[in-house]
């Protein structure tokens, strides 16, 4: 059983079933649970090849503007289309590292049929200066952390890439191998090389 303390047992359950469903076993596992307002600390962050003291932090993360469109701290709204500002709810890869607005960033890759669309909406993990702690402002539906943290992670793990971000929150569907989305949408058919795009202009990062 995989154990992840400090989470509530639903989102626990949730996020052992991602894990399981996984295209790879991860060695960082990101949760955060957007059932709670932005002024918590609703990521956590466990090293999953440590059982016995998994969790390495817990801080504070950015939803999207179009999941909050009043601004009140919480998420209610989620969704997956294009110029939303929605965040999307279900597992993520996490995919290649880039350098963007803010420097170090990674991109996501959607597993879930609810973020198939993650990687052509430039959906990224990101620092952002407008994430710090007790407060997290509004990103375009990344998953905006403060400078400090993701340092910490990259420092941590040596490289945020392979691991797995599960994004909890109101009205999720628990995950399943059988919906699962790998390769994701974005791949090209079976046999030919990876899509590869330019760095994106990290246009999700705003502070609004």
């Amino acid at each position: 059983m995989l154990a992840l303390p400090s989470l509530p047992p639903p989102v626990a359950a949730h996020v052992a079933a991602a894990v399981a469903c996984a295209p790879e076993r991860p060695r960082a596992l990101l949760v955060a649970d957007m059932s709670e307002p932005s002024r918590q600390p609703r990521l956590w962050v466990f090293d999953l090849r440590d059982p016995q003291h998994p969790v390495v932090m817990r801080t504070w993360v950015a939803h999207g503007y179009g999941s909050d469109p009043h601004n009140t701290g919480m998420a209610t709204l989620f969704g997956d289309e294009e110029d939303s500002g929605k965040t999307s709810l279900g597992s993520y890869r996490i995919a290649e590292s880039y350098i963007g607005k803010y420097g170090l960033s990674y991109r996501l890759e959607g597993l879930s049929p609810s973020n198939a669309n993650a990687y052509t909406r430039d959906v990224m993990l990101h620092p952002a200066p407008y994430v710090n702690p007790g407060y997290a402002g509004r990103s375009g539906g990344c998953a905006a952390v403060s400078f400090s943290a993701l340092a910490k992670m990259d420092q941590h793990f040596g490289s945020l890439s392979g691991g797995l971000l599960w994004v909890d929150g109101p009205g999720v569907q628990a995950p399943s191998c059988a919906a699962t989305r790998w390769p994701p949408s974005w791949t090209l058919p079976a046999g030919s090389a990876w899509t590869m795009r330019s760095p994106p202009m990290q246009a999700c990062s705003v502070n609004v």
